[in-house]
C-alpha cells in the first residue's frame, strides 16, 4: 500500500508513526524539511533507504501542489499530515482534492485549532476559515492522548473518528534506578517561560541547598529568547554540592547528547504550567488539549515522570508517574528518598512502558484503519 506522511515540526511523533507503519506491505513517501529529514535518518539505520524521501521548504506555500503531484502519480490510498502548522487552507482543498483517499490530521493543540483566536486581520481570517475547512475536510484526527480524545467527543468538536498516536513508543532498556548512586534529574525540553514554571524549580533547588541526598539536574533544553536565557542563568547559579545543575549553551541540545541523558537519567522532570494560550480563544491545558514531549521521553526510555499536580494525568500514563504539590513537596520527595522506593518507582515505570510497544501500537493502529474502511486484508499496518 502507498501511504504519505506529511511533517515539518514533529520528528519524534513522525518516527514512531514511520515505525509503525514500516511493514513489508506498504511503500512510504516521507514530506519533510530536509533538516528535519537529515534528524531522522539515522535513526532508522539502513532502513531509512528504503522509504521515498521529498524535500520540502517549510512555511512554503506550495508545498500541498507537491503533494497532491505524487500522491495522484503512485495512486497513494492514505495521507497522515502530521503536523499542518502553516496554510491550513490549502491543506483543506488537498484533502478536498484527494477524495476518495483518507486523509489524517494530527492534533498537537485541539483549543488552538477548534477553538482558534480570530480578529479582522486578514491573516487571521483566512486562519480561522483555514483551520474551520481543514477540519470539515480530513477524514479523521490523531491525537497523542486519551484525554484529549475524551475532551473532543466531550465538547463535541467533531464527530469523526479520533484515533490515539503516541508521541513515542518504548524501545529503550536503560539504566535508572541503581541504589547509592547520586540521583539524576532530566528537565528536558527548551526553555520556556510560556510553557513550564521555572521559578518553583528555582524554589525547589534553593530548598535542596541542604539536605541528606546529594542530586544532580540537567536542564536538557536549550534558550533561544533572552529572558529564557537569563533563566537558565539562574538556575545555573542555583547549583550547590547538594544539588549540582547542568546547563547547556546554544538554542538547542544534540539528539545523541539528549538521548544520552535520558536513557541514563532516574526522573524525568517536567516542571510545565497549568495553561497557556498560543493562537487559541481557550487555552491549552497539558495532558488535557495538550500533551507534552517530555511525557514521551519518559515512555521512549522506561523512565518515571515526575509532574505537578494541576496537571491532567491520562490514565495509560498514571503508573508512571509522580506528583508533586509545591516546591516544598518535591524537594522532600527527591531528597528523602530510599533506594527501595527508587527501584520501585524505575520498575513501575518500565512496566507501564511496555504498553506502548510497536506491536502493540500496530495492533490498536489496526483497528483505526479497519473504522476508516481499510479491510482486514489490506490493513497497512500490516
Amino acid at each position: 500500500m502507498n501511504i504519505a506522511i506529511y511533517d515539518t515540526e514533529h520528528f519524534e511523533t513522525a518516527y514512531t508513526l514511520i515505525r509503525i507503519l514500516d511493514v513489508s506491505s506498504n511503500r512510504l513517501t516521507l514530506f519533510f524539511p530536509k533538516e528535519m529529514a537529515d534528524q531522522l535518518k539515522p535513526m532508522f539505520g539502513d532502513r531509512s533507504g528504503s522509504f521515498e524521501w521529498v524535500y520540502l521548504e517549510r512555511g512554503n506555500q506550495t508545498n500541498w501542489l507537491l503533494i497532491h503531484s505524487h500522491f495522484r502519480r503512485n495512486r497513494c490510498e492514505l495521507l497522515f499530515l502530521n503536523t499542518v502548522a502553516h496554510h491550513h487552507l490549502f491543506f483543506a482543498l488537498l484533502c478536498r482534492r484527494l477524495r476518495p483517499a483518507s486523509t489524517v490530521l494530527t492534533l498537537h493543540q485541539v483549543n488552538g485549532f477548534f477553538e482558534p483566536s480570530f480578529s479582522f486581520s486578514p491573516r487571521s481570517v483566512l486562519q480561522y476559515a483555514g483551520k474551520k475547512l481543514l477540519a470539515r475536510e480530513v477524514s479523521a484526527f490523531a491525537v497523542l492522548l486519551s484525554t484529549t480524545k475524551d475532551y473532543i467527543k466531550e465538547h463535541q468538536l467533531t464527530k469523526k473518528q479520533v484515533f490515539i498516536l503516541p508521541g513515542s513508543h518504548f524501545e529503550h532498556e536503560t539504566s535508572g534506578g541503581n541504589a547509592g548512586k547520586r540521583l539524576l534529574i532530566a528537565v528536558p525540553g527548551s526553555v520556556d517561560l510560556k510553557r513550564r514554571q521555572y521559578n518553583d524549580l528555582l524554589q525547589t533547588l534553593l530548598l535542596l541547598r541542604e539536605g541528606p541526598a546529594k542530586l544532580h539536574f540537567v536542564i536538557l533544553g536549550g534558550a533561544a529568547e533572552s529572558r529564557s536565557r537569563e533563566m537558565l542563568a539562574s538556575l545555573n547559579r542555583s547549583s550547590s554540592s547538594f544539588a549540582s545543575v547542568k546547563v547547556y549553551d546554544g538554542k538547542f541540545v544534540e539528539q545523541l547528547e539528549y538521548d544520552r541523558v535520558l536513557s541514563g537519567c532516574d526522573f524525568v522532570l517536567a516542571p510545565l504550567s497549568e495553561q497557556f494560550y498560543e493562537g487559541s480563544a481557550e487555552p491549552e491545558r497539558y495532558g488535557l488539549t495538550k500533551s507534552s514531549g517530555c511525557f514521551f521521553d519518559a515512555v521512549r526510555f522506561g523512565k518515571p515522570l515526575i509532574l505537578p499536580a494541576h496537571l491532567t494525568i491520562p490514565p495509560e500514563l498514571k503508573k508512571q508517574c509522580i506528583v508533586y504539590k509545591e516546591p516544598g513537596h518535591l524537594a522532600a520527595l527527591l531528597s528523602n528518598m530510599t533506594d527501595e522506593e527508587r527501584l520501585a518507582y524505575s520498575q513501575s515505570a518500565v512496566a507501564n512502558a511496555q504498553q506502548f510497544r510497536l506491536h502493540i501500537l500496530r495492533k490498536s493502529f489496526s483497528s483505526f484503519l479497519t473504522g476508516l474502511g481499510f479491510a482486514k486484508d489490506h490493513d497497512p499496518a500490516g
